[in-house]
C-alpha cells in the first residue's frame, strides 16, 4: 500500500459530468447510503459549460474518512488505481466516478463571520472600494 492510502480521507472522488439539476445533497445522500452515514465531509459542485454551450456540473466528493468495510475499501482501492466506478444513484441512472486529481482544500482556520459596522467603518470600506460587494 502506498503512503497516500494511509490517509483515511484519500482519495477524493470526481464525477466529471452531471446534469445541472444534480445537487450536492443528492450526491452526499447517495454516497452515504452506499458507503455509510457520515463518511462524506463535503461535496463541491462546479458549474461548467461544454464547447457546444451545454451547461453541466463537475462534482468532487471529499471524505471525513473512507469506511473500513470490505465494499468501501474495494471501491477506494479501485478508484486509487485509476479505475472508473459506476455509482447507480437511481436505477438506471448513474454517475461515472474517478479519482480526483485536485488536492483537497484544507480549512485555513478562519470561519466566515458577521459583525455590525459603525458609520466610520462603513464609510472607510466604501472609500477603499471594498464595501460595495466587489
Amino acid at each position: 500500500m502506498d503512503s497516500q492510502m494511509n490517509d483515511p480521507t484519500y482519495p477524493s472522488i470526481c464525477i466529471p459530468r452531471t446534469w445541472k439539476n444534480v445537487t450536492w445533497q443528492l450526491v452526499k445522500d447517495a454516497f452515504e447510503e452506499v458507503l455509510g452515514p457520515g463518511c462524506v465531509e463535503r461535496v463541491d459542485v462546479v458549474s461548467r459549460e461544454a464547447k457546444n454551450g451545454e451547461s453541466f456540473n463537475k462534482i468532487f466528493i471529499h471524505f471525513n474518512a473512507w469506511p473500513n468495510t470490505e465494499e468501501a475499501q474495494h471501491i477506494r482501492q479501485n478508484i486509487h488505481e485509476g479505475k472508473t466506478i459506476k455509482m447507480v444513484y437511481q436505477f438506471p441512472w448513474y454517475w461515472k466516478c474517478v479519482k480526483s486529481n485536485v488536492p483537497k482544500r484544507r480549512w485555513n482556520g478562519r470561519r466566515p463571520f458577521m459583525e455590525v459596522m459603525g458609520e466610520e467603518d462603513a464609510q472607510m470600506l466604501l472609500e477603499e472600494g471594498r464595501g460595495s460587494g466587489q
